[in-house]
């Protein structure tokens, strides 16, 4: 919803993609915690971490969420 591209549509406009925290589930946290957080335990701490690891000189850190989430 917050960024706009050929799959999202973009409705929310006070929200801006360099805004957004990685979303931890069942895929991104093992992968997250193999190399990018020194985390072990799930939650908004470890979201912060894989997010920033992510981050440097992006508009938007949350772009390999779909990645992270599909490896293998």
């Amino acid at each position: 919803m917050v960024r706009r591209d050929d799959v999202d549509p973009g409705g929310w406009t006070r929200v801006r993609p360099s805004q957004l925290v990685v979303p931890l589930d069942t895929h991104v946290i093992p992968v997250g915690a193999a190399c990018l957080t020194r985390r072990i335990s799930p939650g908004g701490a470890m979201a912060r971490e894989i997010t920033d690891a992510l981050a440097p000189g992006a508009d938007d850190p949350v772009r390999f969420d779909f990645s992270l989430c599909h490896l293998g």
